[in-house]
């Protein structure tokens, strides 16, 4: 999973948020697919000063004709002094060589003020090994990156990740959850790509069948290592952690009420992400651009009231019962059961 236009945009933000320095560290080298000039239009875009680098191109026909960015020109001019790759193989040229399913030496510990993880974690056979292995390699104070694969993405891995994993194992060992996206995009990665905020129970309606289109899902999840943080805690899924009374005693639900958006017809989805600067939410954007559509979280509702080219055996029967049954009064909807 290389570095395309929409991730490029979301790393800006950070950046912008809280700027880059020090040292990075990729978990396998990225591919950046996009040229010089789009990387430099897209920061102007975001108004994040890059720093003052000699670009350097590489041509990989399997990614697109035009000319992209070498993975260090596109870090250092973020603002990173050393940009570093780790690989279970020598085959790219990492600096590090390192299988990340066995512990990583103490010599690596507290160095990097970055680990940028963009799709390597689902290749890597020991997960838990690998999560401990990132918080050894992190300074305190450092910053983790996922942009991991979520779901529809059969064979590419040994594994898709539910963002649960990445938000409870992060909080169950004392970072700061700083970001945490669920993206959906297409299988050609030059197509616009929505962005929505996830909160732990904000796709509780959507986890059995409730994604259609068959579109990707994928996560991009940053959080801060604290002096205090450990990586050797292993949460209970957060599922668990709200309804176990052992783990949850007073099963205070307001207290972990996630961040949902609320359609205009009253229809509980995840929050939406608006990033591009130059343009306003609802947006469709072209290819090479930002892209945050609502349409899609509208599109539930609108379909169900008004019905599409498709007929009503377009929405899964699980969606229309939940909308039915936490969105209509118990009257009405007994009043749609008889007719």
């Amino acid at each position: 999973m290389g570095i395309g236009s929409c991730t490029t945009r979301m790393i800006l933000e950070e950046h912008k948020r809280s700027p880059f320095a020090g040292k990075v560290l990729q978990l396998g080298r990225q591919d950046i697919r996009l040229s010089i000039e789009e990387f430099k239009a897209h920061a102007q875009e975001h108004q994040v000063p890059l720093r003052t680098t000699s670009f350097q191109q590489v041509e990989k026909a399997d990614i697109r004709d035009t000319p992209t960015i070498d993975d260090r020109s596109f870090f250092t001019a973020l603002g990173f002094e050393s940009v570093e790759s780790l690989d279970a193989s020598a085959f790219e040229k990492a600096e590090i060589i390192w299988d990340l399913n066995q512990p990583i030496p103490e010599k690596y510990h507290s160095s990097y003020d970055l680990i940028y993880d963009g799709g390597t974690l689902e290749h890597v056979f020991h997960t838990p090994i690998a999560l401990e292995n990132i918080f050894h390699l992190l300074k305190p104070g450092g910053r983790i990156i996922h942009h991991s694969p979520a779901n529809n993405y059969v064979d590419h891995g040994f594994y898709s990740f539910s963002p649960t994993l990445f938000y409870d194992y992060y909080t169950a060992n004392g970072f700061d959850i700083e970001k945490s996206y669920i993206t959906e995009n297409e299988i050609d990665h030059f197509k616009p790509v929505e962005v929505y905020e996830y909160r732990p129970g904000s796709l509780d309606h959507l986890s059995f069948g409730g994604f259609v289109g068959g579109k990707m899902l994928a996560i991009f999840f940053v959080a801060r290592k604290k002096a205090t943080s450990t990586g050797d805690r292993y949460p209970t899924q957060g599922h668990y952690q709200k309804t176990w009374p052992e783990l949850n005693p007073t099963k205070d639900k307001a207290a972990i009420k996630p961040d949902l958006f609320v359609n205009r017809h009253g229809s509980l989805l995840p929050q939406p992400v608006h990033l591009h600067p130059l343009a306003s939410a609802p947006v469709s954007l072209p290819a090479d651009l930002w892209q945050q559509d609502r349409a899609r979280a509208l599109a539930g509702a609108e379909f169900l009231l008004h019905g599409s080219s498709n007929g009503i055996r377009g929405v899964p029967f699980f969606m229309l019962w939940k909308i039915l049954t936490r969105k209509i009064s118990y009257s009405l909807f007994k009043r749609i059961k008889t007719k």
